[in-house]
């Protein structure tokens, strides 16, 4: 008697589990709320050339969709590798007035807009 009352037990807790999981929905699957950490910018770019393409791709042959002049800051979103037979070539993805592509070379990256600010004064000098 006694493990027929506790197979009963961890039926009905295994069950209260599963039940609690899927929110009366089986075989449903949703997606959890954007948690802001996550879904924060890589950072911000203060351009430290005289101007810096926007690609449409992170690719050097990508179409050139305009671009930014020395000292422009935009927030910068994803960081893409393009391999090349002899080196390496980081992009970052920006979402300026200019979205696109532009390469990590031709920037200096920031973790928060006031110390992007405080750069972008000095590069203009």
């Amino acid at each position: 008697m006694r493990s027929s009352g506790l197979a009963r037990f961890f039926f009905l807790a295994i069950a209260v589990f599963v039940s609690s999981c899927t929110n009366g929905r089986w075989g449903s699957v949703s997606d959890p709320p954007p948690t802001p950490i996550l879904s924060r910018p890589l950072g911000w770019a203060v351009i430290n050339v005289s101007y810096s393409q926007v690609f449409d791709i992170p690719n050097s042959s990508g179409v050139v969709l305009g671009y930014y002049r020395k000292a422009a800051i935009v927030s910068v979103t994803e960081r893409k590798k393009e391999i090349l037979k002899d080196s390496v070539v980081s992009w970052l993805k920006n979402e300026g007035n200019e979205p696109g592509w532009i390469k990590e070379s031709e920037i200096m990256l920031f973790d928060s807009s006031e110390k992007a600010l405080t750069a972008a004064k000095t590069v203009v000098k």
